[in-house]
């Protein structure tokens, strides 16, 4: 036991020495990297110290040479502001002080030797003479150079004075010329120059703090490639710049864009209202080509021949002489078959104009639009009804025929008003609406005959023609007035618009003044009960 027990302690021993020489090396090595540390953290902030110094110095030089620019520059306003208070305009005086020393020398020169020759009393006097006339010469051109300068100032204009001086400069650059070649002459003419720019530039200026010289607006600047490039664009924009007083360079470009859009959209809607109205005429000339032919009414029994309608001939029926009635001219005034008793005589061939519609050689006014198909419709179907009572009323005994069933768009026992023609005043006025070729108007003004329908008669001489749009505003205001309405210029427009019919210009006025001299009239047919068209189609049944 006790040797074992040895044995553990100095194995104890052994293990705490070395646990001490373990430690003792970590504190050490611990020691060390501490020093280390705190030696390269030195060295950091030694570094880092430097470089503050640097950043410090360099700043201080910044400011130091900072301040000798501000030093520099405020002596050197500091100079020149001194320097122009002394001067003054004492430099322009200075270089013109050399140029007529310049032009002295030529003009002594010159003198001289045409002088050489005078000699008193043994004395050569040519160098006196020539200094003497030389210093005339300059001394006169500075005199007038003062005059001008002065009438300058009170605003005259000084030609005389102007003049002279200009003349003695132009004497002495000639004579440097001559002597001295064109450096000494160039120098004689330099200084004048330079004193009448001088003077102008005054001027300017006490012009301009008057308030008397308006300044040049400023115009927008584009680079040379846009100019090269797009020159017409550019262009464009500059002049719009110089006419609305544009100073930004974008705004002038973006107007000049808007011009340009809004040139292409007028050609463009040009274009299409073009298109639109050819194919409008061939759609017309289409419809003129299929509609039905329409048969005429006796000529003695409506009291006014049936026009030609489409393009085809109307039937024609037989007056009381038994001879055939022509129906080829236009529904109008009573005409000669029906005063003599003799056929109407056929008009010249028609014409056709560039919508394709056949124009008779008369004095008729425009024909109805052809692209409205409820009025088409309406007069086919009016057209197709009406056979049988023109051959009733054909058969009949020429006293007891009765009266024939009006059109679509007609109330008063006439021609519908689209198919009416306008009188020679009013066919005259529209000289060109079919084609561009002219209207015949040597037949004579047909006078204001009175209305069948028991309406006042209007002389429409010299006023536009509204055939075609008065029994349809007839119709308009007896319904108004029927419903017990007031009838107005807007509603009867806004009610013929509707209807497809086209009111507009002086054609307004025209229908309104007709439809209010025919008001009382129109408010008795409102009030009266509507017999009269029952009365007529049981006649014609």
């Amino acid at each position: 036991m006790t040797a074992t027990a040895t044995a553990e302690a100095k194995i104890r021993e052994k293990d705490a020495a070395s646990e001490r020489k373990i430690g003792d090396r970590s504190a050490a090595w611990n020691l060390k990297k501490a020093k280390k540390d705190d030696a390269d953290a030195r060295k950091r902030q030694k570094r880092a110290d430097k470089r503050k110094e640097a950043r410090d110095k360099r700043k201080e030089n910044e400011g130091k040479r900072e301040r000798k620019a501000a030093a520099r520059s405020l002596a050197w306003a500091a100079f020149t502001a001194r320097t122009a208070t002394t001067l003054g305009g004492r430099l322009i005086g200075g270089l013109v002080v050399l140029a007529v020393a310049t032009a002295w020398v030529g003009q002594y020169g010159a003198l001289k030797e045409q002088l050489a020759s005078v000699h008193m009393f043994g004395w050569s006097l040519g160098s006196l003479f020539a200094a003497a006339g030389a210093s005339a010469l300059e001394m006169t051109g500075l005199a007038m150079g003062d005059v001008v300068r002065k009438a300058v100032r009170r605003g005259e204009r000084a030609l005389v004075a102007r003049a002279a001086m200009w003349t003695v400069i132009a004497g002495s650059s000639a004579a440097n010329y001559l002597h001295f070649g064109s450096v000494m002459a160039g120098l004689s003419v330099l200084g004048p120059v330079s004193w009448e720019v001088h003077e102008w530039g005054e001027r300017r200026e006490q012009l301009h703090a008057a308030g008397q010289v308006t300044p040049r607006p400023r115009r927008p600047r584009w680079p040379l490639d846009r100019w090269v490039l797009l020159f017409w664009p550019t262009l464009q924009a500059y002049r719009l710049a110089v006419q609305f007083d544009l100073t930004d360079p974008a705004a002038a470009v973006a107007a000049a864009d808007h011009v340009a859009a809004s040139k292409a959209a007028s050609r463009s809607a040009a274009k299409a209202a073009k298109e639109k109205k050819g194919a409008a005429s061939d759609t017309g000339q289409q419809a003129a080509e299929q509609r039905p032919a329409v048969p005429a009414a006796d000529a003695e029994q409506t009291g006014q021949p049936v026009a030609q309608h489409g393009g085809q001939q109307a039937a024609s029926t037989s007056g009381q002489t038994g001879q055939p009635v022509k129906a080829k001219r236009p529904a109008g005034p009573a005409s000669r078959s029906q005063q003599g008793g003799q056929p109407v005589a056929e008009e010249p061939a028609s014409r056709t104009g560039r919508s394709g519609f056949r124009l008779i050689n008369l004095g008729i006014g425009k024909r109805p639009a052809t692209g409205q198909p409820e009025q088409n419709k309406a007069a086919s179907d009016a057209a197709s009804n009406r056979p049988a009572a023109v051959k009733k009323a054909a058969s009949a005994p020429a006293s007891n025929r009765p009266a024939l069933p009006a059109g679509p768009a007609s109330t008063t026992g006439q021609l519908p008003a689209s198919r009416r023609p306008a009188t020679t005043d009013q066919a005259a006025s529209k000289t060109g609406q079919h084609g561009g070729q002219p209207v015949r108007t040597d037949r004579p003004a047909a006078p204001a005959t009175p209305s069948t329908s028991g309406y006042p008669p209007v002389d429409r001489t010299g006023q536009p023609d509204i055939s075609d749009v008065l029994p349809a505003a007839r119709q308009i205001v007896i319904s108004i007035l029927a419903t017990g309405g007031k009838p107005t210029k807007d509603a009867v427009l806004d009610a013929l618009r509707g209807q497809g019919l086209s009111v507009g210009g002086d054609r307004k006025t025209a229908l309104w003044q007709t439809l209010r001299g025919e008001k009382d009239h129109l408010a008795a047919e409102a009030a009266a009960p509507k017999t009269s068209t029952t009365s007529s189609t049981d006649q014609v049944a």
